[in-house]
Formats: structure tokens, sequence, C-alpha cells
């Protein structure tokens, strides 16, 4: 019997079950943070949606590590996870750094991703170290803040300068570009 692998997805929610009340949730800040340090000293950097003091919706474009690349075939596509947290921002031993971005007022959780989604900014792909979040996380801050969803542009700056820091040792460290694939 042949086995056909099913379409890749890059898109995944998590809950999938809860996907549409996920997306309708009201965001009234976005934090970017970095994570733990990883294995070269850099960190992973991801988004989470402020709904209230105990929710947010996490945006984490994560590579697959076995999905090879289209453009770069030596690296490998990446999964935009959706998911629904109990908490505001991660738990403080994970988050090494937090920085808070205020959004424009009746803002949702799906006006941020139907705008990566048009872009199709959740087609990306990493390099064959598993590296790119952080260019990937600039570039949408850049696009969250030209559509108007992100109101305070030293925030957004603010935002910018830390992805360019390994946290904790606040050590600069040049972005690591991923690409688009069509």
């Amino acid at each position: 019997m042949n086995y056909q692998r099913p379409p890749f997805e890059p898109l995944q929610f998590v809950p999938a079950r809860d996907r549409e009340t996920m997306l309708d949730l009201p965001v009234r800040g976005v934090d970017v943070v970095a994570h733990d340090p990883l294995e070269n000293g850099g960190n992973h950097w991801c988004f989470y949606l402020n709904v209230t003091d105990t929710t947010s919706v996490q945006v984490d474009m994560t590579p697959s590590y076995s999905i090879p690349g289209a453009t770069n075939p030596n690296g490998s596509k990446g999964f935009l996870i959706i998911s629904y947290l109990e908490h505001s921002v991660p738990i403080s031993t994970t988050a090494q750094k937090v920085v808070r971005m205020n959004a424009r007022p009746g803002c949702r959780a799906r006006d941020f991703l139907n705008l990566i989604l048009s872009q199709k900014r959740h087609q990306y792909e990493f390099n064959f170290a598993g590296e790119g979040c952080r260019f990937w996380t600039t570039q949408q801050i850049d696009l969250f803040g030209r559509s108007g969803f992100l109101i305070n542009p030293s925030q957004a700056e603010a935002a910018r300068d830390a992805i360019l820091t390994k946290w904790p040792s606040g050590v600069w460290y040049p972005l690591v570009v991923g690409t688009y694939y069509p």
C-alpha cells in the first residue's frame, strides 16, 4: 500500500475546536516575547495578543524541521501556531524579555491573523538550523504598525530593538533572515 503524506498546512490552532472563539477575542495589547535562550544563545520570539489580565492568544511562527523549504531546500517550512492561553504573558520562568505594544481599540485577534494571511506571511521558511523567528516577528511588527493595529511607534521601535539582543545576556545579535514562499 502506498502512503501519501497529507498536504502541508502551515496554520495550526490549539485547541482547534476553539478557532472561531479565539479569533473573536478583543485585543488590548500585543506583547512580543523572548523565551529562554536556545542552544546557539539566541531566543525564540513570538507574540501574545493580550485579551484580559489572565488570557491571551499566542501567535507563534516555529520551524517544522521536517518539511523541506520551497525557496531554501536546506531549511524547513514553518508552522504558524495560534493558541489560546490561560495567562496574558508567558510564565515568568520562560520569558526573558517582554515588550508591550498598545493595540488600536476595537481590534480582535482575527484582525491580526487575517492581515498575516492576506499578506501570505504564514508561508515562511527557516534556515537549516531552524533560525529565523526573529526576522519573521520583526516583519510582523512592521506590518501591524503600517496597518494601524499598533498605535505607538516608539513601542514598536523598542520591540524591534529588543529582538536584536540575546536575553538575558544583553548581547547584540543580528537577524537571521528567513524567506517567504509562494
